[in-house]
Formats: structure tokens, C-alpha cells, sequence
């Protein structure tokens, strides 16, 4: 899942992929600033960022056959967790 951006946490249906050693080709993160952390793996990864929604900040990294999107973070992790439908999108695991 590297990089790791700061303050970020890992969620949904690659972290349960991952657990259950299964091939996964997008990863979720819920960050404080995604366009920043975006920008950060873009450049780490050799990849392009771009925002997805730019109304809610919401921003995609590409790399190769790899897909990441930012997620603002605008609540406490526990918070945005109970909003989730309780299947896989309401697991979370932070760097």
C-alpha cells in the first residue's frame, strides 16, 4: 500500500482483499488533505494525479495497473466508519 500518506487511513475492499490474500487493483484512503496526498504518491509512484470530484476534494493517483483515491477525511475516523454500509467498507487501517 506504499506510500503511506501522513494521517491516512486505508479502507474498504482493499484492506479486505489484502487480509484475505486476494489480488486487489484500487485502494481508498481517507486523508485531511488529498489533494496533497495525491500530489505525494503522484511523485513517489511516478504516476499522474488528478482530481476526481473536485466539488468534495476528492483526488486519483494512476499508476500502472493501479488506481488510489484521496478521500477528505472531514470527520473522526470512528465517525466516517459508522456512516459506511458495515460490510467491507467500514474497515480501516491507519499506517
Amino acid at each position: 500500500f506504499r506510500p503511506v500518506p501522513r494521517e491516512g487511513y486505508l479502507v474498504g475492499g482493499a484492506l479486505r482483499d489484502a487480509l484475505l490474500a486476494r489480488p486487489f487493483s484500487d485502494i481508498d484512503w481517507l486523508v485531511a488533505r488529498p489533494e496533497q496526498a495525491a500530489t505525494d504518491a503522484a511523485r513517489a509512484l511516478d504516476g499522474s494525479a488528478f482530481p476526481l470530484d473536485e466539488a468534495r476534494g476528492h483526488w486519483r493517483v494512476v499508476t500502472g495497473g493501479l488506481t488510489r483515491d484521496y478521500i477528505r477525511l472531514d470527520t473522526p475516523i470512528d465517525a466516517n466508519l459508522r456512516c459506511r454500509d458495515y460490510t467491507v467498507n467500514a474497515l480501516a487501517a491507519d499506517g
